[in-house]
């Protein structure tokens, strides 16, 4: 995100909202990110990302496939922004 400086500005508030309420120790869950990601891939200022997950072995077995499925769409959003932006 540092080299994105809209996302970077856009989920900054978001961090330290939830930090600010849970002072202790605290973790995001996946339906934060994927609506994260899905609004700020619709941004039309949005960049060509390259997103590193880890530890999908040590989540729940449906996990995995919504983190799949996550991905997959995040594809087809860029494949279709990508069509669009050449019309």
């Amino acid at each position: 995100m540092d080299t994105d400086p809209h996302l970077y500005e856009s989920f900054l508030p978001r961090y330290l909202n939830k930090k600010g309420l849970h002072r202790s120790e605290w973790g995001w869950n996946l339906a934060e990110l994927q609506h994260f990601l899905l609004t700020a891939t619709h941004k039309a200022h949005f960049k060509p990302q390259i997103f590193i997950i880890d530890a999908l072995d040590e989540c729940d077995e449906s996990e995995p496939r919504d983190v799949v499925s996550l991905l997959e769409t995040l594809s087809i959003n860029a494949t279709n922004a990508a069509f669009l932006g050449e019309s």
